[in-house]
């Protein structure tokens, strides 16, 4: 599903710049890209998440997560 998060919503919204004059730069499109994967970011194999963060801080942030649930 990240593919398709990223792929469908980079391209239409650097179409939708694009016809609106914006100037696109390569800041403009990094953060394009990484804002067209957080839809996909609460996924346990996102793109993002799975790419990023190393598998040790996941498991500690779960755990912290689970524990806060509780109380």
């Amino acid at each position: 599903m990240g593919r398709a998060h990223l792929a469908i919503s980079t391209g239409v919204t650097i179409s939708i710049l694009g016809l609106a004059d914006y100037k696109i730069t390569v800041p403009v499109v990094a953060v394009i890209v990484v804002s067209s994967l957080h839809p996909d970011i609460d996924e346990p194999n996102s793109l993002l998440v799975s790419r990023v963060l190393p598998t040790s801080l996941l498991r500690l942030l779960q755990g912290v997560l689970i524990t806060l649930a509780a109380f």
